[in-house]
């Protein structure tokens, strides 16, 4: 069974067979050339049950035999009826000349099958969920470089923290060396007396853990050449000598370590063994 529906008289009639509706079209293709105008025919092939198996648009008028417009053999695929398009409107040749549409078989080459309509549609959903991936890789990817780079900021706050922290401590060091100095000098010029006298008692500058003895010579000239600061409430102090033992002169170099002791009688103790070397070797 086959339907042929005029969308340009917007018209439907219904045909047994093949040859009828071939007819039909021929017909309506001959008024369409005697008035010079155009026209729009949708042909569906129906089964038994009314549905529609085929159908396709022919524009008139056509030249030709009407067996090459349409019902193509061996289709089978059932197809979703297609909207009716709008009616046209006659109008003479003379009067389309200059913005006359392609020719019924170019618009018949340029008609694609609703199959590929229905494959674009169900491609479609599979490009949007493409974005949305490559979309959301994009977010995550901006989420990423946003961690690195506060975590990037975070080291170098902490490491100018540290650095801050360390200038600090050694700026508070030198401040009490600074203030230190002068005591630890004034010490050290009551200690060396009685370390180069054997008469002198070192009890009251020396540690109890430590068993210094006294040195020989006569002790002539006394300069301080550094100051430094070891340990908590540690110092080390390094003096230049001049002894006189006899008719011997020499130039010595004496290092001491000094700790502050508040219950000392001069309020530091040497706490370790002195060294001695030759100056200015």
């Amino acid at each position: 069974m086959y339907r042929l529906t005029n969308q340009t008289q917007n018209t439907t009639t219904t045909y047994k067979n093949r040859d009828l509706v071939l007819q039909a079209i021929e017909r309506e293709n001959a008024r369409v050339k005697h008035l010079e105008a155009e026209g729009l025919l949708l042909v569906e092939e129906l089964d038994k049950k009314g549905v529609v198996i085929y159908q396709e648009d022919i524009f008139l008028p056509f030249e030709g035999v009407t067996d090459s417009l349409f019902l193509k053999p061996n289709t089978t695929t059932a197809l979703e009826p297609s909207k009716k398009a709008k009616p046209f409107t006659f109008r003479k040749c003379s009067e389309v000349k200059n913005d006359q549409e392609p020719s019924s078989k170019e618009k018949q080459g340029l008609r694609k099958p609703i199959s590929d309509t229905t494959f674009k549609s169900e491609t479609s959903p599979k490009s949007g969920s493409l974005i949305k991936t490559i979309g959301k890789w994009g977010a995550g990817l901006v989420i990423v470089v946003s961690l690195m780079l506060a975590g990037l900021s975070t080291i170098l706050i902490f490491n100018q923290t540290k650095q801050v922290v360390r200038l600090s401590q050694q700026v508070t060091q030198l401040e009490n060396l600074q203030s230190q100095t002068g005591k630890l000098d004034t010490f050290m010029r009551y200690f060396l007396p009685y370390y180069y006298s054997e008469q002198g008692d070192l009890g009251d500058f020396v540690s109890l853990k430590l068993d210094l003895a006294h040195q020989s010579g006569q002790l002539q000239s006394v300069i301080l050449e550094t100051t430094s600061q070891t340990g908590d409430k540690t110092y080390q102090l390094t003096y230049i000598l001049a002894i006189k033992d006899g008719d011997n002169r020499s130039q010595k170099r004496l290092t001491v370590t000094v700790k502050e002791q508040q219950q000392a009688p001069y309020g530091y103790q040497i706490i370790k063994e002195p060294k001695l070397t030759d100056y200015p070797n």
